[in-house]
């Protein structure tokens, strides 16, 4: 955990821990705005079922002129009259909830991981049966059970 707190972790560790927790995880790395924009639509109206999808951003801070770096956030709202998504930073000691074009959060998702070489992006998450097989303590980053890893969609 302490390397957590140095480095902080990837889109794949998180995906990881999500998915043991029994969550859908999608990892989408490299969409265009277009793409973006038709995923936060998608998650802001819910699902024909009555679910939603919850969309995180990773994204580099230094793109959107802010301190730091590598990040993750949810994202809650879509204005179509500005084009812009509502960004609920999880960092609000930092920066509160904020609007961001969607040109402007693409663009900050482009620049890569240092730690991985790939470029940040977006994640969808959605709640399905939990995996009583991965309990919380066995859904440490480095020992995620090996289904859990397998089952982790990436794009």
């Amino acid at each position: 955990m302490e390397s957590v707190k140095k480095e902080g972790i990837s889109m794949n560790q998180l995906a990881r821990i999500a998915k043991c927790q029994g969550t859908s995880v999608q990892v989408l790395r490299r969409l265009n705005v277009s793409q973006t924009r038709q995923l936060i639509k998608k998650s802001v109206k819910g699902n024909p079922d009555g679910s939603f999808e919850f969309v995180a951003a990773s994204y580099d801070r230094k793109t959107l002129g802010q301190t730091g770096t590598g990040h993750f956030s949810p994202v809650a709202a879509y204005d179509p009259q500005t084009d812009s998504v509502l960004v609920l930073d999880v960092a609000r000691f930092k920066y509160g909830p904020h609007w961001v074009p969607i040109e402007d959060l693409v663009a900050a998702t482009m620049p890569l991981d240092p730690a991985t070489g790939l470029p940040r992006g977006f994640m969808t998450f959605r709640k399905i049966q939990v995996n009583r097989e991965a309990a919380p303590e066995k859904c440490i980053l480095q020992s995620c059970t090996e289904k859990c890893k397998n089952e982790v969609e990436v794009q």
